[in-house]
């Protein structure tokens, strides 16, 4: 794009050139990093040990007020909790009782997640 008449340059100019490879091997290394297997292993560990205790029907997102309440760390990323009832250690625990609710967390607006009981 041409310059605009004010004298500022296009947007685009801008924009990094590149980049695209450091971003993937910096993806590659959050995903293979050995810290994030130990915080599943723990996190693992810490929902057998809730999941007993645990009212009938749950959310995932009352694990994670125990989890934290408890000195739990966050994950490498906030997406990691829609993912836990899928992990190896938890799936076979749990079973979704086909109803929803919203979530009560302020960051997740009100989302409609699932009800989850023990197997």
């Amino acid at each position: 794009m041409k310059d605009d008449d004010d004298g500022q340059g296009s947007l685009f100019d801008e924009l990094p050139v590149g980049g695209g490879e450091e971003l993937r091997d910096a993806g590659i290394a959050l995903v293979t990093d050995n810290s994030i297997e130990d915080f599943r292993e723990r996190i693992v560990l810490a929902f057998r040990y809730w999941v007993v205790r645990a009212p009938p029907e749950f959310l995932i997102e009352d694990f994670r007020a125990w989890w934290r309440h408890n000195g739990g760390e966050e994950p490498h990323s906030p997406n990691f909790w829609g993912a836990v009832s899928r992990l190896p250690g938890i799936s076979p625990l749990i079973v979704a009782t086909g109803q929803v609710r919203h979530a009560a967390g302020t960051k997740a607006h009100a989302r409609i997640v699932l009800v989850w009981r023990r197997k």
